[in-house]
């Protein structure tokens, strides 16, 4: 085949009651300007051979590369690297898109001279099939065109519009993540804030389409949002260890970097207590430096979450 438009990057581990569903919804698409890479994190269930299928059934715009089980980051990366396409679009294995917004956004990776194209999502409630907005707020760039990504990262940071740092629902420029040696950072958890804030504050151009693309599941049962991870808070510490460090750079405010904090920690410890906004900001308005005060925040969780982290 030629060169694709975009490579559709599919990431899976043991997810048989959904990808089946997820790879349909793609294909659905019917456009022959991508490539579907499926990267099989070690699966140990059914969720190969459904894998198999499809590329049987699509053998020239399919294609599978299994790996030992390194994490979803490791897998993301394998996606970049061995993408033939000029985009990547990440679809993650427990999702679905709507065929024809996906269509519309290959449509708009051929037409833009953006490096980012970002659009929007449903949540899709697992139990019942309801269907629900993401109750983000409206997106200020809705209008606006091509925007240079610092501007928008620091807006929506500005505005705690936080659900943004999210990889899904986004297309990328496989040229500029190349040129910037962006990566995931393998074995963490909470990929997305560690891969999306640095390359958000970068300088490139970003455009969003007020889309809605992806059918976001939630409360799925053994999900990386819904397990508890006794290393969840470790490798958020970190994140924002890393993260204080651009938004230093960029002159980001102070005021929005506690509010990420709690954010960020608010998913790891939902459903074991409830975060405490005041205990939090006496922790990070002393003297100390910023990884005493990480330490400090674990040490806390750890004592009220009452288990070994």
């Amino acid at each position: 085949m030629t060169k694709p438009l975009a490579t559709i990057v599919v990431p899976f581990f043991n997810v048989e009651d959904y990808l089946d569903e997820c790879l349909k919804s793609i294909f659905e698409t019917k456009c022959d300007a991508f490539e579907v890479l499926l990267i099989d994190d070690g699966s140990t269930d059914g969720s190969s051979g459904i894998a198999r299928h499809y590329c049987e059934l699509f053998p020239n715009i399919c294609r599978t590369i299994r790996q030992e089980n390194m994490g979803i980051a490791n897998a993301r990366n394998e996606g970049i690297d061995s993408a033939n396409g000029e985009w990547i679009i990440y679809v993650d294995s427990d999702d679905f898109v709507d065929p024809s917004a996906l269509r519309k956004v290959l449509e708009e990776c051929e037409r833009t001279t953006a490096d980012i194209i970002a659009y929007d999502a449903y949540k899709y409630v697992n139990d019942n099939g309801k269907l629900l907005n993401m109750y983000r707020e409206p997106n200020p760039f809705t209008n606006e065109g091509i925007v240079d990504t610092n501007l928008y990262a620091k807006t929506l940071l500005d505005k705690q519009l936080l659900n943004f740092v999210t990889v899904w629902d986004k297309a990328y420029r496989k040229s500029a993540l190349d040129k910037l040696a962006i990566r995931f950072i393998p074995g963490r958890i909470h990929e997305d804030v560690a891969f999306i804030i640095p390359l958000l504050l970068s300088h490139l151009k970003i455009e969003y389409i007020n889309l809605k693309v992806v059918f976001y599941r939630v409360n799925r049962e053994g999900s990386i949002m819904t397990a508890y991870n006794r290393n969840k808070l470790g490798h958020v510490i970190e994140n924002i260890i890393m993260l204080n460090k651009f938004f230093k750079l960029n002159n980001v405010k102070d005021t929005v970097f506690y509010d990420y904090l709690v954010f960020l920690v608010g998913t790891v410890i939902k459903g074991k207590v409830k975060v405490d906004k005041r205990i939090l900001w006496s922790l990070f308005t002393n003297s100390l430096s910023l990884r005493k005060r990480m330490i400090l925040v674990f040490l806390a969780f750890k004592n009220i979450i009452g288990e070994p982290l």
